[in-house]
């Protein structure tokens, strides 16, 4: 079964990435109505955490959040699937990054960095256009897919772009195995639920308290290393732009969990501003909040 989903999946990589752009958002526009109208994937999660986020909206605005997320949401698996095929010509041209020379002094010191990402606008391209214009090895945590097969695929890809995908259960023996003379980044999609709610760290965020992952806090400081926010944004359909938004060079000099709050309430101001763009059908307030579990 594995090897047939496998089958499939390389046969969507090969249609979507062989579509004339105009030609692939059109088919998006037509899967959106599926996804939305006849399928009705996680509209109840995606409204829920609507309203719980903006209280003070109508529902006609919670109404058009709602549809234009499902709209984005539908164009960024669509663009994951074209990965593959993109050329390095188009993505230079649809994907940019605005201050790459604000990482230059910490590299040419031989220091690594430590990056704190989300699932905001087109993150997947993101690792594309890291890999491409750093020269550095950018090394992404991430939660490995059930399917071996897509899995090995996704990992292939991305290491042909100078991105190492590395599963979040080997994090402590990469911290350990590292910073021999290289400067590397250390990127986290840090705004998941936390697994582990006993290391969650606590933070006020759109208006509820939120559990937060420890990994960029704890690593950072364990490490000694400079962390910045990954700040995605949609131009426009189809373009982004990649800014790297500096915390702190210093992590031990902070108090416990203000790392985390600051690139929270870099995320929380982009919500705030493009709310379509953020992952709302992930359970993000599934487990019931207990501040008291905040532990170092």
């Amino acid at each position: 079964m594995d090897y047939l989903v496998y089958i499939g999946y390389r046969s969507l990589e090969w249609f979507f990435g062989h579509l004339p752009r105009p030609v692939f958002y059109l088919v998006s526009d037509f899967l959106y109505v599926f996804m939305y109208r006849v399928l009705g994937y996680r509209k109840k999660v995606v409204r829920d955490n609507l309203k719980s986020s903006f209280p003070h909206k109508t529902s006609k605005e919670i109404d058009k959040i709602e549809k234009d997320f499902f709209r984005h949401l539908v164009d960024i698996i669509l663009e994951s699937l074209r990965m593959p095929y993109i050329s390095e010509e188009e993505i230079d041209r649809i994907y940019r990054i605005t201050n790459p020379e604000i990482l230059e002094p910490y590299f040419s010191s031989g220091r690594s960095v430590m990056m704190a990402s989300s699932h905001y606008a087109n993150w997947e391209w993101g690792a594309l256009v890291l890999g491409r214009h750093l020269k550095h090895t950018v090394k992404i945590l991430y939660a490995p897919i059930k399917n071996k097969l897509i899995d090995r695929r996704i990992k292939n890809l991305r290491g042909k772009k100078n991105i190492v995908l590395v599963p979040t259960t080997r994090t402590p023996w990469i911290f350990r195995t590292s910073f021999k003379g290289i400067p590397e980044m250390y990127a986290f999609i840090s705004d998941q639920s936390p697994v582990d709610m006993r290391q969650a760290i606590w933070i006020d965020f759109l208006g509820r308290r939120t559990p937060c992952i420890h990994g960029v806090e704890k690593y950072a400081r364990r490490s000694d290393l400079p962390v910045f926010y990954i700040d995605i944004r949609k131009v426009k359909r189809g373009e982004y732009t990649l800014s790297f938004r500096h915390i702190t060079d210093h992590p031990n000099e902070l108090e416990y969990g203000e790392i985390t709050k600051s690139y929270m309430k870099w995320l929380e101001a982009q919500i705030m501003e493009k709310p379509e763009d953020w992952l709302w059908s992930h359970r993000r307030w599934k487990r019931a909040a207990n501040p008291n579990l905040v532990t170092q």
